[in-house]
């Protein structure tokens, strides 16, 4: 097991992997550390009938966007492992609105000088990640950090 870290990035899609990347994170956290947790919303997308060219949907109101930033917050919040209290393992919950995910995490793991990305993955193949695309595959590639998977919410 790797030397425990001071300062984690956790990012999340609120799946069951992304809620066990979020174990991980506060497994791998040495007492003091800050486990930050983030998640990403993304737009709504529609696909055009006539050609399948993606379509930003209606924006959501003010109201709308606070009340999706309140759910998401108190989720990652009821992630944060018991335990970490006994060991001084503190957490931040962060949620950005924006079309990349992937680069919002790059750019808040320089900005907080996270020592690692630790994240689920659904570790989709195929059509299945042609479709729906691979944000871990993105920071795999484009992170100068080192990037921990966790995989299909398994522990």
């Amino acid at each position: 097991m790797p030397a425990p870290y001071r300062l984690i990035l956790c990012p999340t899609d609120l799946s069951a992997a992304g809620d066990d990347a979020v174990d991980v994170a506060f497994a791998l956290a040495q007492p003091g550390a800050t486990v930050h947790l983030l998640h990403v919303c993304e737009p709504g997308y529609l696909a055009s009938p006539f050609d399948l060219t993606p379509i930003v949907a209606t924006p959501p109101t003010p109201e709308a966007l606070a009340s999706l930033e309140r759910k998401v917050t108190a989720h990652l919040k009821r992630l944060m492992p018991e335990e970490s209290l006994a060991r001084n393992v503190r957490h931040q919950a962060h949620v950005v609105h924006d079309v990349n995910p992937a680069g919002v995490i790059n750019r808040l793991a320089q900005e907080l000088k996270a020592e690692v990305i630790v994240m689920g993955t659904h570790g989709r193949t195929g059509l299945g990640r042609l479709v729906m695309g691979s944000v871990a595959t993105d920071l795999l590639k484009t992170s100068k950090l080192p990037v921990i998977l966790a995989r299909n919410g398994r522990r």
